[in-house]
């Protein structure tokens, strides 16, 4: 029996890769295995609402075609039911998917589809939002809603907007109790990595993983300018908790409070009340996922 696969199309997202996409996915798809539709988002927050729709009308499979904000949006619908996420990449980082090592090319992805697996991974909860890959408070927050306006999307525009912003930025303070301990004081970023890395290859967390029923808290302290290159050197070398201005923390519930007012969540903006409860939810979403042992 056929299984429903719809592809849920973020059209503005990304890069340009999503003309001919229905040509591209009906020439590699497995007929035999997918019945296909396509729906293409509308408006914002139109994603969850065709994700709900999908599991009200139990379809099997979602492809969230997109970016991290893509893949946010809609597999948060998707927590806690039946229905399995799959993601083909076309935004600007593509973090969770390179987290899945899922690869920015559109016949790999479908080849995904057709002989994955399925992995039950975790989710977080922020205050009353949900996050499946990353969240963060400080300067990536602050750049995250600067990319937000940007006309101009990709990898250079981050790297644009950090150098313009980094010197002028003020760091913000923080009060986190985990357990019984209390850490204070300011941080440049305070991230909460449940997927490795915010995408472009820039890894937050090496240590980060989507279905251990754990969160990593990784807290980056201000840093002298000089160091900014060790810094990011270390981070797309997979190395960022070597650095003497870096912690990790693995948690699975924290109290957060701060005298910003933004946050993100897989590359959303957010606004905040501090305090804010962030806890990790185990188990709670299907993900197809490349299953090695069928590769060639």
């Amino acid at each position: 029996m056929k299984h429903t696969l719809w592809f849920i199309i973020n059209p503005i997202s990304g890069n340009s890769k999503k003309t001919n996409l229905e040509d591209s996915v009906n020439q590699w798809i497995d007929k035999q295995k997918y019945e296909v539709e396509f729906h293409y988002t509308q408006y914002s927050g139109h994603g969850y609402a065709l994700g709900l729709e999908a599991v009200e009308k139990k379809i099997e499979v979602v492809c969230a075609v997109g970016g991290d904000g893509s893949v946010h949006e809609i597999g948060k619908a998707l927590v806690g039911s039946t229905t399995k996420l799959a993601i083909l990449p076309l935004g600007s980082g593509n973090g969770i998917a390179r987290h899945f090592g899922i690869q920015e090319k559109i016949k790999s992805t479908i080849q995904i589809l057709n002989r994955g697996a399925t992995n039950t991974i975790d989710v977080f909860q922020c205050g009353d939002q949900t996050g499946i890959g990353f969240g963060g408070f400080g300067f990536d927050a602050f750049i995250a809603r600067k990319f937000k306006g940007s006309t101009f999307r990709g990898f250079w525009r981050y790297v644009y907007l950090i150098l313009k912003h980094y010197f002028s930025y003020r760091p913000n303070r923080f009060s986190i109790q985990h357990g019984k301990e209390t850490i204070q004081g300011k941080f440049l970023v305070v991230s909460i990595a449940n997927a490795s890395q915010y995408g472009n290859g820039f890894v937050i967390s090496s240590r980060a993983s989507m279905s251990d029923g754990e969160l990593v808290l990784v807290l980056i302290k201000p840093f002298p300018w000089y160091m900014a290159f060790s810094i990011v050197w270390h981070a797309f070398t997979k190395q960022l908790h070597r650095s003497r201005y870096v912690n990790e923390i693995p948690f699975r519930e924290i109290i957060l409070e701060t005298d910003g007012v933004w946050g993100q969540i897989d590359g959303e903006v957010i606004k905040i009340n501090s305090p804010i409860s962030l806890k990790v939810i185990p188990h709670n979403l299907n993900v197809i996922v490349p299953n090695h042992e069928n590769e060639s």
